[in-house]
C-alpha cells in the first residue's frame, strides 16, 4: 500500500465512522469501525515495505478445493440453487436498505434500518459459508435440527441460542483452518453445516414471533 493509497483508506474510514455514529449503529460494528481506523493511522507503507523485504514470504496452506458444479449430485445442485437464491434476496433488500440510509433526516433515528441491515449481513453470510460447504463437501451433510415445537418462544432466548451456534461456527472455523488433514477438516465442515442449518429454524422461529 503506498502513502496515498493509505490517505484514501483513512478518508473512506472516517466516513464510514460518521456514518454508523449518525445511524446509531451497535457498539461492536462501531468499536470495529474504529479499530480500522486506527490501524489505518498507525500502518506505516515504509516499514511494511522493508519487512516484506526482509521477511521471508509465508504461502498458507490452500483450502480444500471445491468440487466443480457439474459433477455434483443432482440434489447437492437443486440445494445450492436454492440456496443462492435466497442468498441475492438477501443481497437485494440489503442494498436496497443501504441506499435509503442517506435520504433519512438528522432528526430521525436510523437505528431499525441499522439493526436490518446487520441482521440481513449475517444472513448473508449463513447463505454463503452454506453454499461453499456443499462445494466443499460434495453431498448433503447429515443434518438433525431440532423440532419445532421444542424452540423457545421467547425471544431473548432464541437470539442466545443463535449467538451460540455463530460462537461454535466460529471455533469450528479455526480449527479446520489449522488442521492436518482433510477428515478433520471435513469433520468440522459437517458441524458447520449442521449449526448454519440449527440458525436457519432459529432465525424463521424468531421472524415468526
Amino acid at each position: 500500500m503506498t502513502e496515498q493509497e493509505q490517505q484514501q483508506q483513512i478518508m473512506q474510514a472516517k466516513a464510514n465512522l460518521r456514518l454508523l455514529e449518525r445511524c446509531q449503529a451497535p457498539a461492536p460494528e462501531l468499536e470495529e469501525a474504529r479499530q480500522q481506523l486506527a490501524a489505518l493511522q498507525h500502518f506505516s507503507p515504509s516499514e511494511f515495505a522493508k519487512r516484506q523485504v526482509a521477511e521471508p514470504v509465508v504461502i498458507p496452506r490452500p483450502a480444500r478445493a471445491p468440487i466443480p458444479v457439474e459433477q455434483l449430485p443432482v440434489e447437492v445442485r437443486e440445494r445450492i440453487e436454492t440456496l443462492t437464491t435466497e442468498r441475492n434476496a438477501i443481497h437485494a433488500e440489503k442494498a436496497g436498505l443501504s441506499n435509503t440510509l442517506h435520504s433519512i433526516p438528522d432528526s430521525m433515528s436510523a437505528a431499525d434500518t441499522v439493526k436490518r441491515i446487520l441482521a440481513l449481513r449475517e444472513a448473508w453470510k449463513s447463505k454463503q459459508d452454506a453454499i461453499r460447504l456443499l462445494l466443499e463437501l460434495g453431498a448433503l451433510p447429515a443434518v438433525q435440527t431440532p423440532n419445532a415445537r421444542e424452540l423457545p418462544n421467547d425471544e431473548e432466548k432464541l437470539r442466545y441460542q443463535i449467538q451460540c451456534l455463530q460462537s461454535n461456527i466460529i471455533k469450528a472455523g479455526k480449527r479446520s483452518q489449522g488442521a492436518k488433514n482433510d477428515s478433520t477438516r471435513q469433520r468440522n465442515a459437517v458441524m458447520i453445516a449442521r449449526w448454519q442449518a440449527e440458525i436457519e429454524q432459529l432465525r424463521a422461529k424468531l421472524q415468526s414471533l
